[in-house]
């Protein structure tokens, strides 16, 4: 199996080389980083590009159905990926759910504030 590459050999107590972590690990300390050199063959770099494209403000759950259509729109004349509309189709639903929450927690406080008004007088 072998050594995996930018890893430091240090005589071993054989006197034949094997890797050695602490050395490894003192790379790292001063930059040279020889894990990264493996990490970088381990996972593939991130192919992805930034977008850009008209989308509407989302303030609402109304707002997003045309946030939505936006995005279905792009896709279909190629300005997005069906995965990159499928990651921002995502983001929108995460948006209208915190926007709902935010809507509910006020409902709350106002039907608390409403109840307590009432138990005082």
């Amino acid at each position: 199996m072998g050594r995996p590459v930018g890893f430091p050999l240090c005589p071993g107590s054989n006197g034949r080389p094997r890797f050695c972590a602490p050395c490894s690990a003192e790379g790292s300390k001063t930059g040279a980083a020889p894990g990264g050199a493996l990490l970088s063959t381990l996972v593939a770099p991130r192919r992805e590009r930034t977008v850009e494209f008209e989308l509407p403000k989302i303030e609402s759950a109304a707002d997003a159905r045309k946030a939505s259509s936006a995005v279905i729109s792009a896709c279909a004349a190629g300005e997005l990926s069906p995965h990159e509309a499928t990651e921002i189709m995502g983001l929108i639903s995460t948006h209208v759910r915190t926007i709902e929450v935010a809507e509910l927690e006020a409902r709350v406080d106002a039907l608390e504030n409403e109840r307590a008004r009432r138990a005082i007088k």
